[in-house]
């Protein structure tokens, strides 16, 4: 995804949910954001004649922004992952990262990292609906069951980019070709394949980490509900502008490995010399 539209996506999103845009209700996993730019909140005004660290820890933002009535807000900021640093990630871990994470990365720092996207409901997930503020799963009474179209939402903590040096938040299994993005409702561990770009979920309480190769893994390991073509699909659906369906993508992934299937057992083309 370009910049610009990344850009107009992040904007999309801080309109539909503007209480988001305060650093009170920010959500991330402690655990792996460290520190926090100061930059975020150079557009507060209650914040003028203060003098700020270059960066904060979370303990430190929460009280400063406790210290103003927690009014303070964030503002997006230029990511600080730079082509250097990619290109030396791609060279230790020999690989090709997939073009759209990579301008991802490139793109914009998002002080956010819990979500609540959308999806079908269904009897095995997104059976009902996370509420925002208080984080409390409400499911579906047997009267919303009833309802055609029923849509539920899941609960997705994603690792994001976040200023400084975003690019220390992910993971990276060089055995498998998988990067560790983020987790679907405290279950389901979600991975980059960096070979086919898709991002598939997993059951954590199933994933053979111990595998010595991306074959036993996937032999060994149990698939979770979320499946997605390429990382800008996933993207849009976390951040609110589609609606996810298990049974279109089901379908979805399904003709795409027919299709893989098709090219590897076609044959090749006879070269004829003059």
């Amino acid at each position: 995804m370009k910049k610009m539209q990344l850009l107009k996506l992040y904007d999309g999103y801080l309109q539909k949910n503007p209480k988001k845009a305060y650093i009170s209700n920010t959500e991330f996993e402690g655990s792996i954001y460290k520190l926090v730019d100061s930059a975020y909140l150079r557009n507060n005004q209650l914040l003028k004649g203060e003098k700020l660290p270059q960066y904060l820890t979370l303990e430190q933002l929460d009280e400063l922004d406790g210290k103003y009535n927690n009014k303070l807000k964030w503002d997006m900021l230029e990511s600080d992952v730079t082509e250097e640093q990619l290109v030396m990630f791609e060279q230790e871990n020999d690989l090709t990262l997939p073009k759209q994470f990579r301008e991802f990365t490139l793109g914009y720092s998002f002080l956010q990292g819990r979500f609540y996207p959308e999806c079908v409901a269904s009897d095995f997930c997104c059976e009902g609906i996370y509420d925002k503020k208080t984080g409390d799963f409400m499911p579906f009474t047997d009267e919303e069951w009833e309802q055609d179209g029923l849509v539920g939402n899941t609960l997705v903590d994603f690792f994001g980019i976040s200023n400084p040096n975003g690019l220390q938040h992910f993971k990276y299994w060089k055995k498998f070709g998988f990067i560790h993005i983020g987790v679907v409702d405290n279950e389901e561990w979600l991975f980059l394949d960096c070979k086919t770009g898709e991002v598939q979920s997993w059951q954590h309480d199933e994933i053979m980490l111990q595998a010595c190769s991306k074959e036993e893994f996937k032999k060994e390991s149990r698939e979770g509900n979320f499946w997605f073509k390429d990382f800008d699909t996933f993207l849009r659906w976390l951040l609110g502008k589609t609606i996810y369906d298990f049974d279109k993508a089901e379908e979805e992934k399904f003709q795409l490995i027919q299709k893989r299937k098709e090219i590897i057992n076609e044959p090749q083309n006879s070269i004829i010399y003059l």
